[in-house]
């Protein structure tokens, strides 16, 4: 396998997703090729950051508080009054 074949399978590499064979030549090619190994690398400690709790944003409760309220009032001022899905039956079943 070369850089420019490892380069195209390293993503699912990193996430498991190639069979044994591609597996193995990848591992092959990550031992005899240094920049292969280091751009690895690199995409093992963007994983790493992208998943560590400090990447997060915790947004205050406050603003969690405005938000839901804002969405129950556009949910009140969209929703009809009064509905005619409760009566259907007796509408329809002196049709039948």
């Amino acid at each position: 396998m070369n850089c420019k074949e490892t380069q195209e399978v390293i993503h699912g590499y990193l996430d498991a997703e190639l069979d044994v064979v591609h597996n193995l030549a990848v591992e092959q090619h990550l031992q005899e090729c240094a920049v292969c190994t280091r751009s690895f690398q690199g995409l093992v400690s963007l994983r790493k950051v992208m998943t560590s709790r400090s990447f997060y944003f915790e947004a205050p409760k406050e603003l969690e508080k405005r938000l839901r309220s804002a969405v129950r009032q556009a949910n009140k001022a969209e929703s009809p009054r009064w509905s005619w899905s409760w009566n259907w039956p007796r509408v329809l079943s002196p049709l039948a």
